[in-house]
């Protein structure tokens, strides 16, 4: 399954797409199948990922050649599979969605995909919400209260020592010791960054850290990974200028970051080129123009599958 945590783990789900798509694709030969059989022999994780693409792709397959969008014809590259590739990794991607809905029924509000919302709280707080969040807002006499259910949330806090605030992303509480700073839930990760002040950090009643200015903290659902960073705040933040900003990033992570504010899926298919640094300021109101430059720069080929799906290989 695609892990935006685990790099490793997504360059063997997209091998493994990639095999389901050649092998299905009519045009298999026999040197094909030695190596997918070296592939298969090499990792248990290998042959995991495989049956699981595998699975998918029979499950759900029939119900995405359904589709109302026709398939464009292929590029001038051939190599058919890729398209069928992508829509492996778009079809079990989509099916990883419906825990979302969840979050719909218990949020008070929330952003869809591309965009930023900002309010003004009951107490004087201004909450700010990127792409793809939702907030579950609790504030009563003794403790305000904001449940991050998925996304990133950015609050610049009004005082009040009488009544702390308080963010909660699943296990972790983020408490504010001082005015600005955000929080992120992507997948089994909650990301603390602090603007400004302190923030104090903690897992059910136990302080994780302590989080001064420029300060970042990546903390796993279970607290067993925990990772404290200086970070470039002008890039942590530049989401709320309607920009997204690297500084040798390897590209896979500047793919996950995309993903979360463009529409449809991009997926890239050359995993030699997952770890080549990407720099620059992009507009997110134009990311396909900028992932044009990007493949340019790194010698890659941007292809559009259909409305959705965009690869890069």
């Amino acid at each position: 399954m695609m892990n935006n945590d685990n790099p490793e783990q997504d360059n063997i789900d997209q091998e493994a797409a990639k095999w389901v798509a050649r092998l299905n694709s009519g045009s298999v030969t026999g040197e094909d199948r030695q190596h997918f059989n070296a592939w298969v022999a090499q990792s248990p994780a290998h042959r995991q990922a495989f049956f699981a693409m595998r699975n998918h792709w029979q499950n759900l397959g029939q119900a995405a050649q359904q589709s109302s969008t026709p398939i464009p014809q292929r590029t001038k590259s051939g190599k058919p599979w890729m398209m069928v590739a992508a829509s492996v990794l778009l079809v079990v991607s989509l099916s990883l969605a419906y825990p979302r809905l969840q979050d719909a029924v218990l949020a008070d509000v929330m952003t869809v995909t591309g965009e930023h919302k900002t309010l003004s709280l009951e107490d004087g707080s201004t909450l700010q919400l990127n792409t793809e969040t939702a907030v579950a807002i609790d504030f009563n006499p003794q403790q305000r209260t904001i449940r991050l259910l998925h996304g990133e949330a950015e609050v610049i806090v009004a005082h009040d020592p009488s009544r702390p605030l308080v963010i909660v992303s699943g296990h972790h509480e983020s408490r504010a010791l001082g005015t600005d700073f955000s929080v992120a839930r992507i997948g089994e990760t909650c990301t603390v960054t602090v603007f400004e002040s302190i923030v104090q950090v903690s897992d059910h009643n136990n302080v994780i850290g302590l989080l001064k200015p420029g300060e970042q903290l990546q903390v796993s659902d279970n607290s067993q990974q925990v990772i404290k960073t200086a970070v470039n705040l002008k890039e942590a933040n530049a989401w709320r200028d309607g920009k997204l900003a690297f500084t040798a990033r390897p590209l896979h992570s500047v793919i996950a970051e995309i993903n979360r504010y463009r529409p449809g899926h991009l997926f890239l298919l050359n995993n030699k080129a997952a770890n080549r640094p990407v720099s620059g300021v992009f507009d997110i109101a134009k990311l396909d123009e900028s992932l044009v430059v990007i493949a340019d720069i790194l010698e890659l080929r941007p292809v559009q599958m259909n409305g959705y799906v965009l690869a890069l290989y």
